[in-house]
């Protein structure tokens, strides 16, 4: 299938983003009060690393744009594929990814202030946060595809609907993954550069 059609499919997941939305923001909320310090903490050590591995490096921006890349792009795919496993994963990342943004995002704003928070954050993120949604949705969905498929072992009619709904859907996945993985690529670029200087500066 084409993007075209994956941009059609995006009317039918409605209820899909806007249930990761609500899950992101309450996370974003949840993350401006600390809550949770030990699942925080544990995300921000993992932050650490990747921040410590282009210490030192000649070119700091370009080491920053691959292990950004990288990252990012390992991230979004396990969200999507794992969520065939009853969209756990997908429902404990976006939830997780909101809270260390508001804590992080709380943390930033009192030491340095809103406007530099923006510079760090609005450049990337602007991508950046709609590939970590569309990412999560689907997972999500993929996750509500693996009940339909235990219910349709029970009803024909399930059945029927299951066939004509999972090829589909599967189809879906090439194009997601080339639309998410240049969302990210241009992501990581403004990251490691724009939004580097901004911070920098």
């Amino acid at each position: 299938m084409s993007l075209k059609a994956l941009f059609r499919h995006f009317r039918e997941m409605k209820i899909y983003f806007l249930v990761v939305i609500v899950l992101f923001i309450l996370g974003v909320v949840l993350g401006t009060l600390h809550w949770n310090q030990a699942l925080l903490d544990q995300q921000l050590k993992a932050i650490s690393e990747i921040a410590n591995s282009v210490d030192g490096k000649d070119s700091i921006e370009l080491s920053l744009f691959w292990v950004i890349l990288k990252n990012n792009v390992v991230a979004m795919l396990v969200m999507v594929v794992s969520g065939i496993l009853f969209a756990v994963f997908p429902i404990f990342s976006i939830f997780t990814n909101g809270l260390l943004l508001g804590y992080v995002g709380e943390q930033a704003v009192q030491s340095t202030g809103l406007v530099q928070l923006a510079k760090g954050i609005i450049p990337h993120g602007v991508l950046e946060i709609p590939a970590l949604i569309i990412a999560c949705a689907y997972g999500l969905r993929l996750g509500v595809l693996a009940v339909q498929a235990i219910i349709s072992l029970f009803s024909e009619t399930r059945r029927q609907s299951f066939g004509i709904e999972a090829p589909r859907l599967m189809k879906l996945m090439v194009p997601l993954t080339g639309f998410l993985i240049g969302l990210l690529l241009v992501a990581a670029l403004i990251e490691s550069t724009i939004s580097f200087w901004l911070v920098q500066g």
